[in-house]
């Protein structure tokens, strides 16, 4: 709601057309997954194919959260640590991330910067 209200401030309008594509792709960092949206210029609107118009988010109507409560569990806790806490957990993952993608389980090929193989 944070970006919705920024891009709104614009005249963007949120349009929630990639995340059904993208929320169950592991080859898609899980952030990106779940937080994925498209804004358009409301001007713009008239002009685009039907496929997006659909999936145009009403002014006034939440952004449904398609994460899995896993996740949404995970981003709960995160989000009472202070935020140095919250820091060195992402920097500890991104290492561990790092160090998985250049010494991959026996099997595994290893996999490049994208983290695809």
């Amino acid at each position: 709601e944070y970006w919705r209200a920024k891009f709104r401030r614009h005249d963007y309008l949120a349009v929630d057309f990639l995340r059904p594509y993208i929320a169950s792709n592991s080859d898609v960092e899980v952030w990106s997954r779940y937080n994925t949206l498209l804004y358009a210029k409301a001007t713009a609107v008239p002009t685009l194919p039907t496929a997006f118009t659909d999936c145009l988010v009403p002014d006034g109507q939440p952004i449904a959260d398609v994460a899995p409560l896993h996740y949404r569990m995970r981003c709960k806790l995160i989000s009472l640590l202070p935020p140095s806490g919250a820091t060195a957990l992402a920097v500890a993952k991104k290492h561990c991330a790092t160090a998985f993608r250049r010494n991959p389980r026996p099997g595994e090929q290893p996999r490049g910067d994208s983290g695809r193989p």
